[in-house]
């Protein structure tokens, strides 16, 4: 019978203090958000970067150096953030961002603006659900506020891409 209690015992306290652990401030979730919304950034501002190089119609490259100044400002506000929260952040771009930043640096001029745009409308269409969703319903009080603070310049963006598009 001791030996049982005390199993029961040892059960229930470890139980306890695995729930305690649990990282209420960080779920996977809020990391992947921080660590997409940091690469999907760094992505913005290098094809936009591109987008100056490539494109001559002036509505796009208002539109890239946009992106260059706003995502990077986003970014430079979310690493240290992400830092006191020992999440991690992409220093390089991804495999998807590679792969469509390898296509577009392959084109030019209409064929490279009809790309673009659609890349961004795509892009600022999924970032915009992703931040609406974080700054609903995160569990972090810091991640949640800069979703919040974000998501009115990433509307902004999607309507700025839209309207583009719809002139081309």
């Amino acid at each position: 019978m001791k030996i049982r209690d005390l199993l029961i015992a040892t059960f229930a306290t470890t139980s306890l203090l695995l729930v305690g652990c649990a990282p209420a401030t960080n779920p996977a979730n809020t990391s992947s958000f921080v660590s997409e919304a940091a690469g999907g950034g760094m992505a913005e501002v290098q094809l936009a970067g591109m987008a100056l190089n490539h494109t001559q119609n002036p509505d796009i490259k208002d539109f890239a150096k946009r992106m260059i100044e706003d995502h990077s400002k986003a970014n430079d506000e979310l690493k240290p953030i992400a830092a006191s929260k020992s999440m991690i952040v992409p220093k390089e771009l991804g495999a998807n961002e590679k792969a469509l930043s390898d296509r577009l640096s392959k084109l030019s001029g209409a064929e490279f603006d009809k790309e673009y745009v659609k890349a961004m409308v795509d892009d600022h269409e999924k970032d915009v659900k992703a931040f609406q969703a974080q700054a609903q319903n995160g569990t972090d009080a810091e991640i949640k506020a800069f979703a919040a603070k974000t998501l009115p310049i990433l509307q902004e963006h999607l309507q700025m891409i839209q309207n583009i598009k719809a002139k081309m």
